[in-house]
C-alpha cells in the first residue's frame, strides 16, 4: 500500500484462482462504489490477469519455406487486463466504479488476479470492492479433430457462457503450426503451405454464446499422423485488454481495446 510514487503507486490486492479445464476462459468483473461527489471522485481500479502461456516462436530466416518452431512455457504472462496508462487521471471499462475483461487462460494451473486502486476517493476511511468470475467455455466438436488425407471435416467449436459478453465476429487467419512427427513443430503464414485448407463456413451468435462452424481439408500428400495447431478468435463486446492513453503534444485521449478470444484447435490426421 503506497500512493507516494509514480507506477508502482496504489493499493495492490492479489487473488489466487485455479483452471482445471483448459477450454475455459474467465470474464471478470470487478465493482466498487461511486463516490457521493460525482464519477469523477469515484476510486479507479486497475484489473490484471496473469498465468501460464505457451510461446510458439517461429524462425523467420527460413521464409518462405515452412518455418522452425521453438515451443516455450512462461508461468507470468498477461493474459488480459484494464489498465489506466501515461498520466490518465480515471479510466474505467465500461464504467466508473466497474471494470469488465476476458482473462485468456489457455492452460490448466493457477492464475493470479491483480487489484489495484490507483486513484482512491478519500470518502471512506476503507472501501469495498466485489470480484466475479464468469466461465466461457470452448469446446470442439468432434473432439478429437480427425481429418485423414484427401478428406474434409467441418467442425464446430462452441463459445457458451452464463455471462453475456456479446460475441459479435470469428475469424480465423489461415496460418498454422504443425509437426509431420510430434518432435519437430513448423510454422507457416499459409496452412496450404503444409497441406491444409481451412475456412469459416457459418458462424452464429447470441448474447452468450458462439458457434463457429469451420471446414479442414487435408491434402492427400500429407503423410498421416501430421498435426496442425490452427488459431481461431471470436470477437467481444468485453475487451481482453484495454488501456488509456493520453498524448502529450495535444492531450489527446486514446482508448485502445483488443476484444479478440483467442483459442488453439488441434487438427490430427489419420495414420
Amino acid at each position: 500500500f503506497d500512493y507516494t510514487w509514480r507506477y508502482e503507486s496504489g493499493d495492490w490486492r492479489v487473488f489466487f484462482f485455479e483452471v482445471k479445464d483448459p477450454s475455459v476462459k474467465a470474464v471478470v468483473e470487478v465493482r466498487w462504489p461511486i463516490s457521493p461527489q460525482g464519477k469523477d471522485y469515484t476510486s479507479n481500479l486497475d484489473v490484471q490477469v496473469y498465468g501460464p502461456y505457451t510461446y510458439y516462436f517461429a524462425n523467420l530466416t527460413y521464409y518462405p519455406d515452412p518455418m522452425p518452431v521453438m515451443i516455450d512455457r512462461v508461468y507470468g504472462l498477461q493474459l488480459g487486463g484494464e489498465i489506466s496508462a501515461s498520466f490518465i487521471l480515471f479510466y474505467d471499462e465500461p464504467e466508473p466504479g466497474r471494470s469488465l475483461i476476458v482473462a485468456q487462460t489457455p492452460h490448466t494451473g493457477l492464475y493470479r488476479l491483480v487489484v489495484r486502486n490507483i486513484h482512491y476517493s478519500g470518502d471512506y476511511p476503507e472501501e469495498p470492492f466485489t470480484v466475479r468470475l464468469y466461465p466461457i467455455a470452448v469446446f470442439t466438436y468432434p473432439s478429437p479433430l480427425v481429418v485423414p488425407p484427401g478428406k474434409t471435416v467441418t467442425a464446430r467449436i462452441d463459445f457458451a457462457s452464463n455471462y453475456n459478453y456479446k460475441p459479435l465476429d470469428a475469424f480465423m487467419a489461415g496460418d498454422a503450426v504443425f509437426t509431420p512427427d510430434g518432435s519437430n513443430y513448423y510454422y507457416v503464414f499459409d496452412s496450404l503451405d503444409a497441406g491444409l485448407a481451412q475456412t469459416i463456413v457459418n458462424a452464429t451468435f447470441t448474447s452468450n454464446r458462439a458457434i463457429v462452424y469451420a471446414k479442414f481439408t487435408v491434402d492427400s500428400s500429407v503423410t498421416p499422423g501430421t498435426m496442425y495447431i490452427v488459431p481461431v478468435s471470436v470477437y467481444s463486446s468485453v475487451p481482453v485488454t484495454s488501456f488509456g492513453l493520453i498524448f502529450f503534444s495535444g492531450f489527446e485521449w486514446e482508448i485502445f481495446k483488443y476484444n479478440w478470444i483467442d483459442v488453439l484447435v488441434g487438427v490430427k490426421t489419420k495414420r
